[in-house]
C-alpha cells in the first residue's frame, strides 16, 4: 500500500470530523494504507478532543498537521488559510513520498490540482457537494452582491478544472453523481465518479447497547416519562435546517398529542428558540435541548422515539446526505424527513414512503400523525430502519469503495 495525503479544511476534532473523517481513514489504516492528515482546527475544539483524537490516531499510526481555523475577513482570510495549507501539502508531498493526495471539499481540491500540476501526484476530489450553489442558494453568497457575485463564478470555474483534473470523483449521493455525469462538456466521466454517502460507524451507533434501564434513567435525567413521546433532533440548526418548519410541524401534532417532546441534541441557544416558542403557542416543557460529545451521541438517541430533520430542497441539496440520517436509522430511530434532498427519498421510501413530508404545511403534517400516535408501529419499523442504515450507511462500505479507488490510482 501507498502513502496518502489527506486535506480537509474541516477539523478532525470537530463532531463532523469525529464521524465523517476519522472513522474512514482509521479503517484505511487498518487496510494497510500509511495517512497522513492535514487539517485547520478551532481553537476550542482542539482544545476540548485534540488529546483524544491525538490518541486515535497514535493507536492507528496517523500522521497529523493543522493550522489554526480562521475565517475573518471574509473572502482574503479562506484565501490566506489555503496558501498555508498549501505550503505544509507541497512540504509534505517532498518529504513524506505521498503517492496520493485526498481532497476533501474545493478548498484542498484546489491545493491537490496544484501539487498534482507540480509534481504529477494524482489526487482525489471528494466533492462533499456542489459548494458554490449552497453558498449562493444559502444566501451566504448573495447574488445581489457584486463581489460575491464574482466569487461564486470563479468558484464554479474551478469546480470544473477539479472534475476535469481529478483521477477520481467521490459524490455523497447517486443523485449528485447523475447530475455530474451528465456534465459531458466537461470530460466523459465513466467509471471515474463513485458514490459514499455520509456513512455512520454502526458498532458506534448501536442500540444494542442500551438496555431499557439506560433508556428509562437517562430519560429520567431530563425530566422525560415513559408516556412522553419523544422527537429527536441531531446536529447543528444553520443555513439548510429548516428550523421554523420543523417548529411549526411540532406545534401542529402537539395540539393532537399532548405527551409529544421535542429534544435538540445540538447547540441551539434557548434565547434563540425562546421567540419561536412563544410565537407559536409551544410550552417550555415540551422542549428539550443539550450538546454533548460524539462518544455520547448514540446513549441519547437511544432515547428517543423517532428523529427530525427538515432541509431546505434546493438545487444543490442534490449532492447532500444528512449524517444525522445514517447515525438515526442505525440506531433503529424511524426518522420524518422532506423530500428533495439527495438520496433521502430513495432510502427513506425503503422503510415506509409515509415517513416523508411531501411539503411544510398542515396537510403535509396530518399525514404522519399515525406515526407518531402508534408506539408498536414504530416499533415494528426500528429493524427496518437498522437494516437500510446497514445497506446505505455502514461505513466499512465506504471504507472498503475509498480502498478500491486508491489500490486503482496506486496502481
Amino acid at each position: 500500500m501507498g502513502a496518502v495525503l489527506y486535506i480537509t479544511f474541516d477539523g478532525i476534532t470537530d463532531p463532523l470530523g469525529r464521524s465523517q473523517i476519522l472513522p474512514y481513514l482509521t479503517g484505511l489504516s487498518k487496510m494497510g494504507h500509511t495517512i497522513h492528515i492535514l487539517s485547520q482546527e478551532k481553537e476550542d475544539q482542539f482544545a476540548r478532543e485534540g488529546e483524544a483524537v491525538l490518541e486515535l490516531l497514535k493507536k492507528y499510526n496517523i500522521a497529523w498537521d493543522h493550522i489554526d481555523y480562521k475565517n475573518k475577513p471574509p473572502i482574503i482570510q479562506p484565501l490566506i488559510q489555503r496558501q498555508a495549507i498549501k505550503k505544509r501539502a507541497v512540504k509534505i508531498v517532498a518529504t513524506k513520498a505521498i503517492d496520493l493526495v485526498h481532497c476533501r471539499s474545493y478548498m484542498a481540491g484546489w491545493v491537490g490540482l496544484q501539487i498534482k500540476n507540480k509534481s504529477g501526484t494524482p489526487f482525489v476530489f471528494d466533492m462533499r457537494g456542489f459548494w458554490a450553489d449552497e453558498r449562493k442558494e444559502g444566501g451566504i453568497w448573495p447574488h445581489s452582491n457584486p463581489i460575491y457575485r464574482i466569487v461564486y463564478h470563479r468558484v464554479k470555474q474551478l469546480e470544473r478544472k477539479l472534475l476535469f483534473h481529478a483521477n477520481h470523483i467521490v459524490s455523497l449521493t447517486h443523485k449528485g453523481k447523475r447530475i455530474v455525469a451528465g456534465w459531458n462538456h466537461i470530460r466523459d466521466f465513466n467509471d471515474s465518479i463513485s458514490v459514499i454517502p455520509c456513512c455512520a460507524d454502526l458498532e458506534h451507533f448501536n442500540p444494542v447497547q442500551y438496555s431499557t434501564k439506560d433508556r428509562e434513567a437517562l430519560r429520567t435525567t431530563y425530566g422525560l416519562n415513559q408516556e412522553d413521546i419523544v422527537i429527536g433532533y441531531l446536529g447543528s440548526i444553520g443555513t439548510w435546517y429548516m428550523l421554523d418548519e420543523m417548529l411549526d410541524a411540532f406545534a401542529f401534532w402537539l395540539k393532537h398529542i399532548p405527551n409529544l417532546k421535542l429534544f435538540f441534541l445540538s447547540k441551539l441557544s434557548l434565547e434563540e428558540l425562546n421567540p419561536k416558542l412563544l410565537s407559536r403557542d409551544i410550552p417550555n416543557d415540551s422542549i428539550r435541548l443539550h450538546s454533548t460529545s460524539y462518544d455520547r451521541v448514540p446513549e441519547h438517541l437511544a432515547l428517543f422515539d423517532l428523529g427530525l430533520f427538515f432541509i431546505l430542497p434546493v438545487f444543490s441539496k442534490s449532492a447532500s446526505s444528512p449524517v444525522k440520517q445514517g447515525e438515526m436509522l442505525a440506531m433503529g430511530l424511524p426518522v420524518l424527513c422532506n423530500r428533495g434532498v439527495g438520496d433521502t427519498d430513495q432510502v427513506m421510501e425503503e422503510i415506509d414512503e409515509s415517513l416523508l413530508v411531501n411539503d411544510f404545511n398542515e396537510v403535509a403534517y396530518k399525514k404522519v400523525l399515525h406515526v407518531l400516535k402508534d408506539k408498536g408501529y414504530r416499533e415494528a419499523l426500528a429493524p427496518v430502519c437498522k437494516a437500510t442504515a446497514n445497506q446505505w450507511f455502514d461505513v466499512n462500505h465506504g471504507i472498503e469503495t475509498y480502498h478500491s479507488i486508491y489500490t486503482k490510482l496506486m496502481r
